[in-house]
């Protein structure tokens, strides 16, 4: 069985499935679909430059282009740790992925 992961906003249902579903983390999206804005306000330090969680890389501020393509050759197993905090994107300019239920 399939399910999608709430948007959170212009959902209405999306502030009680998203508590029932938990936490979105990166090996759950596309990283190619997540706007600059979104990977700025998740993975950006005090200096905007951007850090790979996954093996602290460091990128110059506005590399988001280089980010992603760095965070998709990472294996899923180092994304599921890599928690995304900020949901902000419509359906429209984020393509979250079918997850399969456990």
């Amino acid at each position: 069985m399939f399910r999608l992961i709430p948007d959170e906003v212009g959902d209405p249902t999306a502030s009680s499935s998203s508590s029932s579903s938990g936490p979105v983390y990166l090996s759950d999206v596309d990283v190619m679909s997540l706007s600059d804005e979104t990977l700025s306000d998740n993975f950006a330090d005090q200096h905007a430059r951007l850090v790979c969680l996954a093996c602290y890389k460091i990128f110059p501020a506005g590399a988001h282009e280089g980010y992603r393509q760095h965070v998709r050759g990472h294996r899923k197993a180092a994304l599921r740790k890599i928690k995304l905090n900020n949901r902000q994107d419509t359906a429209c300019n984020i393509a979250l992925k079918l997850q399969r239920d456990p």
